[in-house]
C-alpha cells in the first residue's frame, strides 16, 4: 500500500500533517491525523523516512498588479493555461524559507495550502471530470477554486458565508471569467469539500457532487490535498525535493542502526545489573545460610570460643612483655641514670584505673646536692614513656641538715615502644 503525506501550518501556530494512502480496493483514504505545535523541535526528526509536501499560504497575484513582489516569491509554471500568463502564483518568501527549513530532512515538495480543491475531487472521487468549480466553508468565508483540465488556475476567497449568497458569488465569478477568459469554457460540475451544512443543493442549479464529507476542519483538507502535489500537474510548485530529504530513507536506517545499538548496550547493562544483583541475593543467602549452622553447631561454637580464648592469651602475653620491656628500662635508667651523689630509698607504684597502661610512680630518696635532682629529672624529661614529671617536695633531714630529702613523680606508659 502506497502512502502520501501533506503538512500546512495553521493560522494559530500548529503543524497539520496528513497521511493519504491507498488501500486494496483502489481508492485513497486518510489514513491518519497528526498536530503539534510549530516550536517542537523534536517532531520534524520523527517524520523519519516520509517524504513530505508542504503547503504554503499563497495567491494569485495579477501580473498588471502595481503591488511590489521583492519580498514575494513566484511559483514555477508551465503556462499549461491562458490564466498563467496573466497571473502569477506567489507567497511571502518568509514563510516559505521558515517552513522548508523546519522540513527540509523530509520535504519533497511545496505548493499552495489549498491545493486540495483540485487534488481532493481529482482523487477521491471515482468519477471526477478534468474541469470542475470546488467549494469549501470556511469560518466566515467561502474558498472557491475553479480546475481546468485538472489544474488549479485560480482561487476566490468570498465573505460572508452564507447560502443566501452563494448562487450570487458564482455568478460574479462565472462573469467575471467569461470577461477575462472567453476562449476557456466555465466549468459547470461543482465539488463541495469537507462540512457543506451551509452549502444546500438549493443553492446550485445542478446538484453538486460531495467530497471528505466527514471533515469539517480546513486545516485537515488542505494536508490531505497537499499530500497529493508532487505527483500532481493540479499547480505550480514553489520547490521540489530538498538535498537532505534524498538520503531520508538512508538516515532512518542509520537511526534504526543507533537505536538498536542504544537498546542492546541498555539492556546487556540491565543484564549485568540483573546478574549482580542475583549473585548478592545468593551470597546473602549463603552467608545466612552459614551463620544458621554454625548457631546451631556446638562443636563450631566451641572451637570458636576456644579460638577467641587462645587470642585473648597471645594478647594478654604480648602486653606482658612489652610492660616489662618498659619497666626495665625505666629501672635500667634509674640505676645507671642518676647521678653519683643521689640516692633512692623508696619507690612506689599505681595503675590508673581508667588506662590499664597507664602507672603512676613515687620516687624518695636523698642527696647532698641540690642540683643532682635537678640533673636526674632532666634525665627521665628525655625518655619518651615517662611523662607528666614533678619534684613533689625537697627538705633537709632534720637528722643530718647536710642531706636533702626529695620526692619525684612521674607517669609511665606502658604502651610507648
Amino acid at each position: 500500500m502506497r502512502n502520501l503525506y501533506g503538512i500546512v501550518h495553521t493560522e494559530d501556530g500548529r503543524y497539520v500533517m496528513a497521511a493519504m494512502r491507498f488501500n486494496d480496493s483502489g481508492s485513497w483514504v486518510a489514513s491518519g491525523i497528526r498536530q503539534w505545535q510549530s516550536n517542537n523541535v523534536i517532531m520534524p526528526y520523527l517524520l523519519f523516512r516520509r517524504g513530505i509536501s508542504f503547503g504554503v499560504n499563497a495567491w494569485w497575484r495579477p501580473r498588471t498588479s502595481a503591488i511590489a513582489i521583492d519580498n514575494m516569491v513566484t511559483a514555477e509554471s508551465a503556462a499549461a493555461e491562458e490564466t498563467d500568463q496573466k497571473y502569477d502564483l506567489v507567497t511571502y518568501s518568509a514563510d516559505l524559507r521558515i517552513h522548508t527549513q523546519v522540513l527540509k530532512s523530509n520535504l519533497i515538495a511545496v505548493a499552495p495550502q489549498d491545493l486540495f480543491l483540485a487534488t481532493l475531487p481529482l482523487n477521491l472521487h471515482e468519477k471526477s471530470t478534468d474541469s470542475f468549480l470546488s467549494i469549501c466553508s470556511g469560518k466566515d468565508y467561502y474558498l472557491i477554486g475553479v480546475t481546468v483540465n485538472q489544474r488549479l488556475v485560480i482561487l476566490y476567497k468570498m465573505a460572508p458565508c452564507s447560502e443566501e449568497k452563494l448562487p450570487g458569488y458564482i455568478g460574479r465569478i462565472r462573469r467575471y471569467w467569461n470577461i477575462n477568459f472567453p476562449e476557456i469554457v466555465f466549468p459547470e460540475t461543482v465539488f463541495i469539500i469537507g462540512d457543506s451544512s451551509a452549502m444546500p443543493d438549493s443553492a446550485f442549479v445542478k446538484h453538486p457532487v460531495r467530497v471528505a464529507e466527514g471533515e469539517d476542519d480546513i486545516n485537515v483538507l488542505r494536508a490531505m490535498g497537499v499530500a497529493f502535489a508532487r505527483d500532481s500537474d493540479s499547480v505550480p510548485l514553489f520547490a521540489s525535493q530538498t538535498e537532505e530529504s534524498a538520503f531520508r530513507k538512508k538516515r532512518t536506517l542509520l537511526y534504526g542502526v543507533s537505536a538498536g545499538l542504544v537498546a542492546i548496550t541498555l539492556l546487556i547493562l540491565v543484564f549485568f545489573i540483573g546478574i549482580n544483583l542475583w549473585y548478592g541475593r545468593r551470597i546473602d543467602s549463603f552467608k545466612a545460610e552459614y551463620r544458621r549452622v554454625i548457631s546451631h553447631n556446638q562443636d563450631v561454637k566451641k572451637i570458636i570460643d576456644r579460638n577467641k580464648e587462645l587470642a585473648e592469651t597471645i594478647l594478654r602475653l604480648e602486653n606482658t612483655f612489652t610492660h616489662k620491656t618498659i619497666w626495665g628500662k625505666f629501672l635500667h635508667v634509674i640505676a645507671s641514670g642518676k647521678p653519683d651523689n643521689l640516692y633512692f630509698e623508696r619507690l612506689a607504684s599505681e595503675p590508673v584505673k581508667e588506662k590499664g597502661n597507664v602507672i603512676n610512680i613515687a620516687l624518695n630518696g636523698w642527696t647532698e646536692n641540690e642540683s643532682s635532682v635537678t640533673e636526674f629529672i632532666s634525665t627521665l624529661q628525655e625518655l619518651p614513656y615517662v611523662t607528666q614529671i614533678t619534684l613533689s617536695s625537697m627538705e633537709r633531714d632534720k637528722k643530718k641538715p647536710s642531706v636533702y630529702l626529695f620526692k619525684i613523680l612521674c607517669t609511665l606508659l606502658l604502651n610507648e615502644q
